[in-house]
């Protein structure tokens, strides 16, 4: 028996972790939290092209791909979005082209050009068009998870 543990019934002692392994358990509880909040910001163009199949919008995605094209920003009651297309693939032969709508008048312009690989975190919608993928900063009223461009190791959110 746990030494300490004679207090309480047998079988709860058996069960019970000896003390010196508590803050063991408690410092791996917190890595794997902290692991399970960073897979979010790690590209997973799988799933997300999932999504597009099923016509699924609102879930958050994060993808990786190459500009294929620059757009002319736009202006509208949401704010000033710039846009670009953008080349996502999964290894495994599938590929999709997705608007990223990036509203600059929250975050700073990400510079992308033709031909960057990019990293995108945000919500991906499924619009008239195709698919795309907004919400690409950090919500000024904190009613949204945030997300982000992330273009030559230089994060735009």
């Amino acid at each position: 028996m746990a030494r300490g543990a004679a207090w309480i019934g047998h079988e709860a002692a058996r069960t019970m972790p000896p003390a010196r392994s508590l803050p063991l358990a408690f410092a791996l509880a917190g890595l794997l939290q902290l692991a399970a909040c960073a897979a979010g910001d790690s590209p997973d163009n799988l799933s997300a092209l999932h999504d597009i199949q099923m016509h699924r919008s609102g879930d958050e995605v994060t993808v990786e791909g190459t500009v294929a094209q620059v757009l002319p920003t736009t202006h509208n009651q949401q704010g000033r979005h710039e846009r670009f297309m953008l080349d996502v693939h999964t290894g495994s032969g599938d590929e999709q082209l997705i608007l990223v709508a990036h509203n600059v008048d929250i975050a700073r312009p990400a510079p992308v050009q033709l031909g960057d690989d990019v990293t995108v975190r945000g919500q991906l919608e499924m619009d008239r068009g195709g698919p795309v993928i907004h919400w690409t900063h950090h919500d000024p009223r904190a009613r949204h998870a945030p997300g982000f461009v992330k273009v030559h190791g230089v994060t735009y959110d």
